[in-house]
């Protein structure tokens, strides 16, 4: 399991740093934008997701950040701090993580990369 996750930490970490350039703030008056895409994210992934996987939990912070217009620092750092404000009963989510690892290896491959 920690190849597992050291794989897909390093993934997200190089996909964050390829793909986006994440400024501070933004002027936006839509800040229930940012209500739902805490609120969606919380929904989608288990909370404990977050906490095991960090640097893959922003990636999908900023994916729907950014698919709602209002990728900023600022937002980014609200929506981490209300989902680690989350309260979950403890789960085994190990088949969560081995999922993801075989989703992004399928992925990759299907690039040849």
């Amino acid at each position: 399991m920690k190849e597992n996750i050291k794989y897909i930490e390093q993934w997200a970490l190089l996909k964050i740093i390829d793909n986006y350039e994440i400024e501070n703030s933004i002027a936006t008056d839509d800040f229930g934008w940012v209500e739902k895409v805490t609120n969606d994210i919380s929904v989608t992934f288990p909370a404990s997701i977050f906490r095991a996987l960090p640097n893959y939990a922003r990636l999908e912070v900023i994916k729907a950040l950014e698919w709602c217009s209002v990728l900023s620092m600022d937002n980014i750092h609200y929506v981490e701090s209300e989902l680690r404000n989350i309260e979950e009963a403890y789960e085994n989510y190990d088949w969560y993580i081995a999922d993801t690892a075989r989703e992004v290896k399928q992925n990759l491959r299907s690039l040849n990369v």
